[in-house]
């Protein structure tokens, strides 16, 4: 598992970008979430999660979990 912070999320939407501490920042959505019952993520938090490749070469993070919760 990697770690990161998140950087922005939308909570009406759902999605947002989280900065991994590689400093690649990643896209996600809240069916990424590990945890069901998670609703949102909120700027600033640590989280960890898994890098999955997409389609034309990009990475989005998976299996997001918030560090501490």
């Amino acid at each position: 598992m990697e770690t990161g912070v998140v950087k922005s999320f939308d909570k009406i939407k759902r999605f947002g970008f989280i900065t991994a501490d590689s400093g690649q920042e990643l896209f996600t959505t809240f069916q990424d979430f590990k945890d069901r019952a998670l609703e949102s993520l909120e700027v600033g938090q640590r989280v960890q999660f898994l890098v999955k490749p997409t389609v034309g070469g990009g990475a989005k993070a998976t299996d997001v979990s918030v560090i501490g919760a």
